[in-house]
């Protein structure tokens, strides 16, 4: 019994963690790998909700089955629970509640895989533009550091940046900024450990 009553319990405050979820992923950027932990730990944290997306939706259709279905001339759907507000109002909740679940927890879009993207590009991030490019990062520092435009000063290797070279008519140095490009940043940042990134940089 007691088992059965955590589990109710549980049930009951997952639109309140639903709510906590979105807002601690909010907090959980820029890609970094000081973020690993945190990454981890929210995927901990929240997975049970996403696990428990399935009972929801079967409470929802126990609910909508004491209720009659109207379908509306422009096709909505609509609930007829017979006048009675109090389960009118509970399937309002629910339904919404599901509804966002859903959002949250599938397709490409969802917080759910905004997170494990963050949590693969984290750790790929570092390697993909610092210690796969140490010797253009020291070519870059050498030249930035002799260059009378920046005036002597000297450039600490930056996460997310991979350097290109000076540009030929200016002679300025160029970077190429792994994230802001292309529609996959993991397959960005597979590229950038195995390639040069001046023949993919235009």
């Amino acid at each position: 019994m007691r088992a059965r009553a955590v589990a109710e319990e549980e049930f009951r405050l997952d639109p309140q963690r639903l709510i906590e979820a979105r807002r601690e992923a909010d907090l959980l950027w820029p890609v970094d790998p000081v973020h690993i932990d945190a990454l981890h730990a929210w995927r901990s944290k929240y997975g049970p909700l996403i696990g428990r997306r399935a009972e929801h939706e079967r409470a929802l259709e126990r609910l909508r089955a004491r209720g009659r279905k109207v379908v509306a001339a422009d096709g909505n759907e609509t609930w007829d629970f017979g006048g009675k507000e109090e389960l009118r109002a509970q399937h309002e909740a629910l339904a919404t509640f599901v509804a966002d679940l859903i959002d949250f927890s599938e397709g490409p879009t969802s917080v759910a895989q905004s997170v494990a993207e963050r949590l693969a590009l984290s750790a790929a991030i570092r390697p993909a533009t610092i210690d796969n490019h140490r010797l253009a990062w020291r070519a870059a520092r050498t030249r930035i550091a002799g260059h009378p435009f920046y005036g002597g000063y000297e450039l600490a290797p930056q996460l997310g940046l991979i350097p290109l070279g000076p540009d030929p008519v200016s002679g300025l140095e160029e970077f190429l900024h792994l994230l802001a490009r292309g529609p996959d940043p993991r397959a960005r940042c597979r590229r950038a450990a195995s390639s040069s990134p001046r023949s993919w940089a235009s």
